[in-house]
């Protein structure tokens, strides 16, 4: 008897800490490097496709980091890849937080989401319908509405759409890189 109940508490125990670990913690990172690879081999881009730069100095509220642009049909992929990790941990704070004050106080919004956090990982998803919501400091006027911020270690990748057709591309890229989506 005491063999069995030791043998479900192990397992409950268990499959508890695999289900924290497996939300936040499954966030796939990647550094400058990878990330670059990743947006040629897995989305078939080339280096005329991919801008990289620099943010020297806290500017728009991003800290000093290494910045890969590009656009994937009608999605934009932002990467940033900080100097330090409180700098990353601090501007996914930000949107974690601004997204839990203002996102769907309506109650209009029809879909599914997945918003987040822990101490070196999270990601905000969304992947519904919802006229003119803001979605990571852009406006979207239009029902449709796809995308993503993952953040993990220094990183934090941003998959929004371009244009109004950018719902279906947002999907295909964050298949590609391995992310979660909602």
């Amino acid at each position: 008897m005491k063999l069995s109940t030791r043998l479900t508490a192990f397992v409950l125990v268990f499959s508890m800490v695999f289900s924290l670990t497996s939300c936040t913690g499954s966030i796939k990172e990647y550094d400058k490097d990878s990330f670059v690879s990743a947006l040629k081999e897995k989305l078939e881009l080339g280096d005329e496709d991919i801008v990289i730069s620099r943010n020297e100095g806290d500017i728009n509220n991003f800290p000093e980091a290494d910045i890969v642009v590009t656009n994937y049909e009608d999605a934009a992929v932002l990467a940033y890849f900080c100097d330090d990790e409180s700098g990353a941990k601090r501007v996914f704070d930000e949107y974690y937080s601004e997204f839990n004050d203002t996102f769907n106080q309506s109650n209009m919004f029809k879909g599914n989401y997945i918003a987040e956090s822990d101490d070196n990982s999270g990601c905000i998803v969304i992947n519904g319908d919802m006229s003119g919501v803001s979605l990571f400091g852009t406006r979207f006027a239009i029902g449709k509405l796809h995308g993503g911020v993952y953040y993990s270690g220094s990183m934090i990748v941003m998959v929004i759409p371009a244009s109004e057709e950018g719902f279906d591309s947002v999907g295909e890229v964050i298949k590609a890189l391995g992310f979660k989506d909602a």
